[in-house]
């Protein structure tokens, strides 16, 4: 029964298996081919995003400013993450922490994944087995992103925060220190809002009085890597809500006024078609129907997804995030009948394999016609569209799981009975 329940967990955990042993045998010849099939050009080295921060450890140890210039990195690339992470300068770092740390990181992701709430039934089971063993997961796994750190932590913290006060409290910490670490998860901490209005204030105030805490202790190196944060190319493998406008800029030469313009306008045809769907009483009553632990899973995966992708473009590997939904939007396809979440949980299941079927699309179809710009063009327009479809979606979640609590409850009874006229 317990192997039933944890399949999709187990499956990464084979996954990651075979990649280990992959490389222990031909580091450069089947360790790359089995990452090739799952749609990642690994490294020559594995774990080269936890080397991004111990690189910094390192030079900053050594007194140079691995801010503006890291030679400790074999990228050569400056440290862009939260300065936070450069606690670990009282650690004695050497380039062999490297595999270990990376190791343990894989560790706290796949561990995490044991949390995830059972699927229900074998279409469920199969469909939560390709999520996590998908191409992001690989990906992530592979480059050892402390992505990885942070999925683990919001996990936990939607298992803590459906259970006592006590509980609750270590769970919204968990989630602050995953934006402290990373930025874009702060937004997850609108979870509080199901509590009560004073102790929503009360949970706000601390988080905010840390938040400045921590920001200005470390005021300087913050400002200098909020600058350096890279911005992709539209045909690169990153994704966010800025992808449409900087392809009409870089493709086909719009003026650069024309990219915040595309993304506030599609932005906010996201916000007002979630809101819709939100608001809504079929999406709410089907909500109703799934477990505390699906709800819980549900909004803060929705919450991740739209937090990375309305603030800065991410590389693929961050859409780990969708695996947190995938639960929920499984049973929904379990307990009704509506096709829509069924062409949903397509969407999302495609983006988590974005990698692999954008290479089969360009390293088969595109070698075989030679049209290779054209249709690069194609699979990404067809990328953005997907996310596109799926962030109005996961907007409508948040709203219909929040509509009932105190504070929001009450700003979306105003906002439904001005757009409904009465």
């Amino acid at each position: 029964m317990f192997l039933k329940r944890k399949a999709p967990a187990i499956a990464a955990c084979l996954v990651a298996a075979i990649l280990a042993i992959a490389f222990g045998i031909a580091p450069h010849g089947f360790y790359r081919d089995a990452n090739l099939l799952l749609g990642n050009k690994a490294y020559w080295f594995p774990f080269l995003d936890t080397d991004t921060v111990l690189s910094a450890v390192r030079c900053l140890r050594q007194d140079v400013d691995a801010y503006v210039f890291n030679p400790c990195d074999p990228q050569l690339r400056v440290f862009t993450y939260s300065p936070l992470w450069m606690a670990m300068t009282v650690m004695p770092v050497t380039e062999a922490w490297v595999p270990w740390v990376g190791l343990s990181w894989v560790v706290l992701f796949l561990g995490s994944l044991f949390l995830l709430p059972a699927a229900r039934g074998r279409e469920a089971q199969v469909i939560m087995i390709a999520s996590t063993a998908s191409s992001a997961s690989v990906y992530a796994m592979e480059r050892g992103n402390n992505d990885l750190v942070i999925f683990a932590l919001v996990s936990l913290a939607a298992v803590l925060t459906i259970r006592r006060l006590a509980l609750r409290r270590v769970g919204y910490g968990l989630v602050l220190l995953a934006g402290l670490l990373k930025y874009y998860p702060l937004g997850a901490m609108a979870i509080a809002l199901r509590e009560k209005p004073r102790r929503f204030l009360v949970i706000t105030a601390v988080s905010i009085a840390v938040t400045a805490l921590a920001a200005l202790a470390t005021w300087s190196d913050l400002v200098r890597v909020l600058r350096s944060i890279p911005i992709g190319q539209f045909y690169t493998d990153m994704f966010g809500s800025k992808s449409v406008g900087l392809t009409m800029v870089e493709l086909f030469g719009a003026p650069r006024w024309v990219d915040p313009l595309v993304r506030l306008s599609l932005s906010l045809a996201a916000l007002a078609l979630g809101l819709r769907i939100g608001l809504g009483q079929r999406l709410h009553a089907d909500l109703a129907r799934l477990t505390p632990r699906e709800r819980s899973f549900l909004l803060v995966g929705a919450l991740m997804c739209c937090s990375c992708y309305f603030s800065a473009q991410n590389i693929g590997y961050r859409a780990i995030n969708l695996i947190l939904v995938m639960p929920a939007l499984t049973a929904l396809i379990a307990v009704t009948s509506r096709p829509i979440y069924r062409w949903i949980t397509g969407a999302a299941l495609a983006l988590l394999w974005t990698g692999a079927w954008r290479m089969v699309w360009e390293d088969g179809l595109m070698a075989s016609t030679g049209q290779f710009d054209a249709l690069r063009y194609v699979a990404l327009f067809v990328r953005d569209l997907l996310w596109w479809a799926v962030i109005p979606a996961l907007l409508g979640a948040v709203v219909a799981l929040l509509r009932d609590a105190p504070l929001p409850g009450r700003a979306f009874t105003l906002l439904r009975r001005a757009t409904s006229g009465r």
